[in-house]
């Protein structure tokens, strides 16, 4: 629990673990390790930073998890992902002010599947990468079928996981957005407090740049984390939702 020093860098290190005791959860050492796995997943899921002893329930949440993982590895292939536009409206005058891309996911088999329980699985398993790739340019694509069927030009924002808060995420925005021949004060990034908070100086530098090419920014769940109205000085952000 102790921040440690690495050159430069501050670190601090938290461990989700898994138990599993011999004989009740297995008695041979596959069938323990198999156990403890699913006992760290449960760890993982309820927080991080904590432990779990084996259960006979966390089989079904273990393979459930790994159903789901290997689905997603096929959803944007099969067309099986779809956006939402959810409306935002001024308070007083009540005017159309823009809209925000929700994803969703209908699986031939498992059915409609919720973002709370697909989301935190794409962004454990690195697939987030090419669904948030996948929903900007589908965003992209239906401004450019409003902008063709004559409708009042708004904004759309769209959310960034933590893990797409990485170097190339300016490179692959700017790719995406103009190939598609839109304007970057189209489109608003909503960030949440806590990835923002993650690496604040990496944070602010990808903000900063983002805001540069035009592209608005909204700090998402504020509150929920650990900063303090001082920050958004900092991230210069168009909106807040607390």
């Amino acid at each position: 629990r102790q921040d440690f020093r690495v050159d430069e860098a501050t670190l601090r290190v938290t461990s989700s673990i898994g138990i599993a005791v011999y004989p009740n959860s297995g008695d041979t050492v596959d069938a323990l390790m198999k156990n403890a796995d699913a006992a760290m997943y449960e760890a993982k899921q309820n927080g991080r930073n904590t432990y779990r002893f084996f259960e006979p329930a966390m089989h079904a949440s273990a393979m459930r998890h790994l159903t789901v993982r290997h689905a997603l590895q096929l959803a944007v292939e099969h067309n099986q992902l779809s956006l939402h536009f959810q409306p935002k409206f001024e308070g007083r005058q009540h005017t159309l002010t823009g809209v925000e891309a929700l994803l969703r996911w209908d699986h031939p088999e498992l059915g409609s599947m919720s973002p709370t329980e697909f989301i935190p699985i794409a962004e454990r398993s690195g697939q987030i990468i090419p669904i948030g790739d996948w929903v900007l340019r589908e965003v992209c694509a239906q401004i450019v079928r409003w902008d063709a069927a004559g409708m009042p030009p708004v904004k759309v924002a769209l959310n960034l996981s933590p893990l797409q808060m990485r170097p190339d995420l300016v490179d692959s925005v700017t790719e995406i957005v103009s190939q598609a021949g839109i304007a970057p004060q189209r489109l608003m990034f909503e960030i949440t407090e806590t990835a923002a908070m993650k690496n604040v100086e990496k944070s602010a530098r990808i903000i900063t740049d983002l805001q540069e090419l035009g592209y608005d920014i909204a700090i998402d769940d504020f509150g929920a984390g650990y900063s303090s109205l001082a920050y958004l000085q900092q991230f210069h952000c168009r909106q807040i939702k607390i």
